[in-house]
């Protein structure tokens, strides 16, 4: 079994003026991971920035390869949105 994490760190291009305006951009990204990729996602860290957000992914496989493509997968659609950008990413595949 291998078990694929990802960080994505995001900058709103949009330049939220609250938090509210920023949870409805985040959501939209977080609820299209969940909805289009089955992958579990969760906001992480940063919840208190305006124009900021750690997303935290996971998912499980039993091919390394597959666990792989996933991440990638959420990594470009989190590209596909216009409203934000990713400044940093962070992944690791393990098997377990």
């Amino acid at each position: 079994m291998f078990i694929g994490i990802a960080r994505f760190t995001l900058f709103l291009n949009d330049q939220p003026h609250s938090l509210k305006e920023k949870r409805s951009v985040v959501s939209k990204v977080r609820d299209a991971i969940k909805n289009r990729l089955s992958i579990s996602v969760a906001e992480v860290a940063e919840q208190d920035l305006w124009q900021k957000a750690v997303l935290g992914v996971a998912c499980v496989s039993g091919d390394k390869k597959v666990a792989e493509k996933m991440l990638d997968d959420v990594a470009k659609l989190i590209a596909s949105f216009p409203q934000v950008e990713i400044t940093q990413e962070e992944r690791d595949v393990e098997c377990w």
